[in-house]
This record gives structure tokens, C-alpha cells and sequence, in this order.
């Protein structure tokens, strides 16, 4: 079975209702989500992220936003075989959801 990743990068929690609101956009279509923060304070991240079954990770920012990026797309590699990683910012909002594993199983199988 094809298995999607939906990642997301946070900053700290002053992003938390953005963040909540783009993970709810997008989890009823992963297998899996991972969240990378960058800031200071994240208490409130992590909690959220426990009580909805997400992957957390850290990483200090270093003004390197892509290697933050390649950051929270190794977590999803390293913890399980996805077949897509799906990017959104903390801010977005997936719409059309519902036909993102169509078109992904449409892709893999037309590669």
C-alpha cells in the first residue's frame, strides 16, 4: 500500500493555531505527520504533538531554511518507508485532500 508523509515546519509555539489548523488539513490523509520546530519556546508543540499522534523533532535554527527542511524529511525517512513526503508551511491549508492519494498512486504508477 502507498504510504504518504505530510511534514511541516514550526517555529515555536506563538505558531500553534496556524499549525493546528494546517495538521488538521492534512493528517486524514497521511500515514503519517512530522513537525520539526525552531524555536526557543515549544512546550506547547510537543504537547500537541503528543496527544495527536504526530512526530516531533527539534532543530536550532540556523537560518539555513533548507537544511531545516532536509532536517524534518530525514525524520519521516528515518522512521518508517514512506513513498511521498508531503510538504506544507505550518500556515497552509491543504485543500483537496481526499484526492491526494489518487493522484500520488496515479504517479507511482505512471513513473
Amino acid at each position: 500500500m502507498l504510504k504518504l508523509a505530510g511534514c511541516l515546519i514550526v517555529k515555536d509555539d506563538s505558531e500553534l493555531i496556524p499549525l493546528s489548523k494546517a495538521v488538521n488539513s492534512i493528517a486524514p490523509y497521511m500515514d503519517g505527520v512530522f513537525i520539526t520546530s525552531t524555536g526557543k519556546e515549544v512546550s506547547m508543540i510537543r504537547v500537541y504533538c503528543e496527544k495527536n499522534n504526530l512526530h516531533y523533532s527539534h532543530k536550532d535554527w540556523t537560518k539555513d531554511f533548507s537544511a531545516t527542511r532536509n532536517f524534518n524529511f530525514d525524520q519521516a525517512v528515518a522512521h518508517d518507508s514512506y513513498d511521498y513526503l508531503i510538504w506544507i508551511d505550518c500556515d497552509d491549508l491543504l485543500i483537496g485532500g481526499q484526492y491526494l492519494r489518487k493522484v500520488a498512486e496515479d504517479a507511482k504508477t505512471n513513473h
